[in-house]
């Protein structure tokens, strides 16, 4: 370097110190941008280093080294981000900066000091663009991750994703060749399509503004996208970032309007289907496809995986199709103003009925038929009937319930129900009128109390079951137990059920104590949320053990799970615990052992739908020697539930015999044994 250059090189970084001094000294004047800066030390460094870098950066563009100077504004800009440095104060900062420069005279040529300012509000505005979009994304993805998402909520995440990665390579010119219209248009977005589906008609449904609201923020996203890049090329930076900022505001109200809508539909969808459906009625082109599953514990699942894989085919054809799960079976709601709706939906039932062919192949084990149930029915033809919004929501409950009970030797069952649909109907009032009956015969508190009795495998009674029914005040008769459970599930009154029958229990124990010493109370998981339920449970404890009784709570291990700090409260009273429904669902050997150890937990009772399988299966004969075998070994009973036949008691003295079990420890409770009966009949007896 000569003298000359030497020279000018110190001119130019005096100059840019002295321009750095007035710059900070302006800067202290802003109580806001001042808090930036801790100490004078601090501002020494910086003044310092920031002089020999833009020193670096002048000499640079002078070699006309310009994608270098820029590579290391980016990171300059990075960092002014990541200290939180605004937009409003970063641009401000510039514009006094470059003042100063020009004010000071410096020593370089005046195209350089414009492309400079130029440059650093070109990598300002694009970083701040893209770390904007970069907060978005990764709230987006871990909204993802800490829900239970569906197929329209990752539809509708996946889309948003894909928009704001498109805007980011868009700012940063990596890809010119994707389509940009699908950035400034809503009426090609993918998004654009969902919310004009059937799908969104119906998750929307009764929240019709929000609908509208959505629509308009995502036209108006879609608006601000187009300004922010048209300001981007037109050079108007800080514009820019100040449009994103305001973007990304009407996205992040976009993606809460659509997860409050998506939680109301996941919490709701029954009622939400049922009421859209009634809604439409007069106008309603729709067909309902209610597809019923085996409800197998080893296959059940992997059916409707399959089910549901199959259904992603249909996915995206949104103005036909809307599917979900709905009380463990899945629901289709078909759009029959589809131009090709015959021929669409003759392959999607043809679909089905490979899907079936497929599973019997794969699962050589299963013996019952059908493995796919299908009911269907044309909603136009309710038109016809004037029915109200309950009378519609019960016909598809029924329809749920028959479709369950429907038998075939075919691998996969079809029924049209609108060739029963006045059958169907006649039901439907039958049922709510056993609705009203059930709701008002719990308000009354008038349930009866009925005992089922548990044997041990010498045939000595060891125990019984507290059951409760309700009866028709206006036949006598007893409503079925499965019809007034599902009504007082459905309106949250599982709770107060259960106070009721532990109510009854302690009112009548003086009696009920002269059939067995040993009860057994199922408790609904959600009531020991209900604290009525555990004022009761305490009342009945206190007198079971004024009279010297055993009290066994049957209970699930998820109620135990979900309930930890109420059983802890009850873990120290004098009841025991009854593992209801076993090897079903939710099963945790290890809170099993734990209170099997601890001599809280005294009885596993193995799920039915197992016991009657073992019979036929080997795999659920083996199930069940496995929970014997590890009931026995944590010290507790076990009962076999739904012995309805002497050949699964045989089958269970074969495994006693087998295992070596002391046979007093192996419960047989059902209907081959014992009818459940009124309990003052009982004593009569």
């Amino acid at each position: 370097m000569t003298k000359k250059n030497e020279n000018r090189e110190a001119e130019i970084l005096d100059t840019l110190k002295n321009v750095f001094v007035e710059f900070y000294n302006f800067i202290h004047e802003d109580e806001h941008a001042s808090s930036f800066f801790s100490s004078f030390n601090q501002i020494e460094f910086l003044i310092e280093r920031q002089s020999f870098f833009l020193l670096n950066a002048i000499e640079a563009l002078e070699e006309s080294k310009n994608e270098e100077v820029k590579r290391e504004l980016y990171k300059l800009a990075e960092r002014h981000f990541k200290l939180g440095i605004s937009p409003k104060s970063i641009f401000d900062f510039i514009n006094l900066y470059i003042n100063l420069l020009n004010e000071k005279k410096i020593n370089v040529d005046e195209s350089v000091i414009n492309t400079m300012e130029n440059m650093l509000k070109e990598t300002t505005a694009k970083t701040y663009i893209k770390e904007y979009i970069n907060e978005i994304i990764d709230f987006l993805n871990k909204e993802k991750e800490l829900k239970n998402t569906n197929k329209y909520d990752d539809y509708f995440y996946e889309n948003v994703l894909n928009y704001l990665k498109q805007i980011k390579e868009l700012v940063d010119e990596t890809n010119k060749n994707f389509d940009k219209l699908s950035l400034f248009t809503h009426t090609i977005c993918n998004v654009f399509k969902l919310e004009n589906s059937i799908a969104f008609k119906v998750m929307f449904y009764g929240k019709e503004e929000q609908l509208l609201e959505f629509k308009s923020i995502h036209k108006k996203i879609h608006e601000y996208t187009r300004d922010i890049i048209s300001y981007l090329v037109n050079g108007k930076y800080k514009e820019s970032v100040i449009l994103t900022s305001e973007m990304l505001f009407y996205l992040y109200k976009l993606i809460y309007t659509y997860s409050d809508i998506s939680l109301r539909w996941r919490d709701n969808k029954k009622s939400i289907l049922s009421e859209y459906i009634y809604s439409q009625k007069n106008n309603l082109k729709t067909y309902l496809l209610i597809i019923e599953t085996k409800k197998d514990i080893l296959i059940g699942n992997d059916i409707k995986k399959v089910i549901f894989n199959y259904l992603e085919n249909y996915f995206i054809d949104f103005q036909f199709i809307i599917f979900d799960e709905i009380d463990g079976n899945i629901n289709i709601l078909i759009n029959q103003e589809d131009y090709y709706f015959n021929l669409k939906l003759d392959n999607l039932l043809k679909g089905f009925k490979n899907i079936a062919d497929y599973l019997k192949e794969k699962y050589i084990s299963i013996t019952e038929k059908p493995i796919i149930r299908i009911g269907r029915i044309d909603l136009s033809t309710l038109k016809m009937y004037s029915l109200n919004k309950e009378e519609i929501s019960e016909i598809i409950n029924l329809i749920r319930d028959i479709l369950e009970k429907e038998k075939s030797d075919d691998i996969i069952l079809i029924v049209d129900y609108n060739t029963q649909i006045n059958k169907i109907i006649s039901a439907v009032y039958e049922n709510l009128e056993i609705k009203r009956i059930a709701l008002n015969q719990l308000k009354k508190e008038e349930i009866d109390l009925f005992v089922h009795k548990i044997f041990d495998l010498t045939g000595k009674e060891f125990a019984l079951e507290i059951l409760a029914r309700i009866k028709n005040p206006s036949d006598k008769k007893y409503i079925p137990a499965g019809k007034f459970l599902r009504v007082f599930e459905e309106k949250g009154l599982m709770g107060e059920f259960d106070r009721v029958i532990l109510k009854k229990l302690r009112e009548n124990i003086k009696d009920i104590k002269k059939i067995s010493k040993n009860i057994f109370v199922n408790i609904y998981p959600t009531s020991l949320s209900y604290e009525p339920v555990v004022k009761e449970i305490e009342q009945v404890v206190n007198v079971f053990k004024e009279e010297n009784l055993n009290l066994f709570l049957e209970i699930t291990e998820y109620a135990i799970v979900s309930n930890k700090e109420i059983f802890n409260h009850l873990e120290n009273k004098d009841l025991f615990i009854a593992f209801d429904d076993f090897g079903t669902g939710y099963t945790n050997y290890e809170i099993v052992g734990e209170l099997g150890e601890k001599n809280r937990a005294k009885v596993i009772k193995i799920d039915g739908s197992i016991v009657k399988r073992m019979v036929e299966s080997k795999i659920y004969e083996s199930m069940v020697e496995s929970i014997t075998l590890f009931s026995n070994k944590v010290g507790m009973s076990t009962v076999y539930e739904f012995i309805e036949n002497e050949e699964i008691l045989n089958k269970i003295k074969e495994i006693a015999k087998y295992l070596k079990l002391n046979p007093e420890n192996l419960l047989l409770q059902g209907f081959y044994l014992h009818v459940p009966t009124y309990y003052k009949d009982e004593i009569k007896a």
